[in-house]
């Protein structure tokens, strides 16, 4: 698929606002666009920054990022794009050369990831420490190239100026005996040496929940100051992406600067099985919660992305 296009320098949006977007090249995808609603000059919303760290690791996940950068690609935020360092390299030039005269997309290849490995908290944290030696921005939110947002970027921005200074997460405690827990809250084990023999980093309590948050500039700043190496130990024990930040998290001083929120709707089937389905159809969405601000695995170039956007990115 082609994803050459023109640039131009601004955009009216269907709120009548405008939505500068510099030298980004927006794709065929993205002519779709002027249905979308953007914060309105001078608003509260228009003065939120964001940073968006971005995954990718293929030419699908590419082609899905660049459909989500043309719904909320603005000059004023920040996106950090990490290529697998697996992909053969003239992808990776490729890509890099495709933003290179976009200032603020920045394109990172420095990790081989293996989902559910350690080398997943490594990209991450290399993510969000260029994100913060950058900084300027009030969230930032992590993202594969297989997300496609669900909520309007007027939506999103409403909903960070209303929480500024706040991490969105969904962990819960982990009790190493595997009692039962409910939502939001569940039982650790009391006794150092059980947790030391689960392996627990720093002998914490353990906390579990979605790889894909979105954090504060002070929380972000904090995590990639926190040595994570007995973590890299703890990696073989579980699933690292879904523990180390949700842990570093709730035995902070941020747990108290903290919103229950899931970033990413995920469809994992019923049973649950290890890994998600691909969104097809929108009654899948239509019957979600209306809290989220993503979706995983909307394929690109799809009829679910073209209903999302008549549907949903109109609010």
């Amino acid at each position: 698929r082609d994803l050459t296009a023109t640039g131009s320098a601004r955009v009216y949006a269907n709120n009548g606002s405008e939505r500068d977007v510099g030298h980004y090249k927006i794709s065929h995808f993205g002519k779709l666009h002027g249905a979308v609603s953007y914060p309105a000059v001078g608003s509260p919303e228009d003065k939120v920054r964001l940073a968006y760290v971005i995954m990718i690791h293929d030419a699908m996940t590419l082609l899905g990022m660049q459909e989500t950068l043309d719904i909320v690609y603005e000059t004023k935020h920040l996106f950090v794009v990490h290529v697998d360092a697996d992909t053969p390299r003239n992808f990776v030039d490729f890509v890099t050369q495709y933003y290179e005269d976009v200032s603020n997309i920045h394109v990172l290849s420095n990790v081989s990831v293996q989902w559910g490995a350690s080398s997943i908290m490594t990209a991450e944290r290399l993510l969000y420490k260029y994100a913060v030696d950058i900084g300027g921005w009030d969230l930032c939110i992590t993202l594969c190239g297989n997300a496609f947002p669900v909520k309007s970027p007027l939506q999103i921005a409403r909903l960070v100026a209303q929480n500024k200074g706040l991490t969105f997460s969904d962990a819960r405690r982990v009790d190493p005996f595997d009692r039962e827990q409910n939502r939001w809250e569940g039982y650790e084990c009391l006794d150092k040496r059980c947790r030391k023999v689960h392996g627990s980093p720093d002998d914490l309590p353990l906390f579990k929940g979605s790889q894909w948050m979105a954090l504060s500039l002070d929380f972000t700043r904090y995590l990639v100051d926190y040595s994570v190496s007995d973590w890299y130990n703890h990696s073989v024990e579980c699933c690292i992406d879904e523990y180390y930040k949700q842990t570093i998290l709730y035995n902070s001083y941020f747990k108290h600067k903290t919103r229950p929120f899931e970033l990413m709707f995920v469809d994992w089937g019923w049973p649950p099985s290890a890994h998600p389905n691909l969104l097809t159809a929108s009654d899948q969405l239509s019957r979600m919660s209306d809290t989220f601000l993503f979706a995983r695995k909307v394929i690109p170039g799809g009829p679910l992305r073209r209903w999302i956007m008549e549907t949903r990115l109109q609010r």
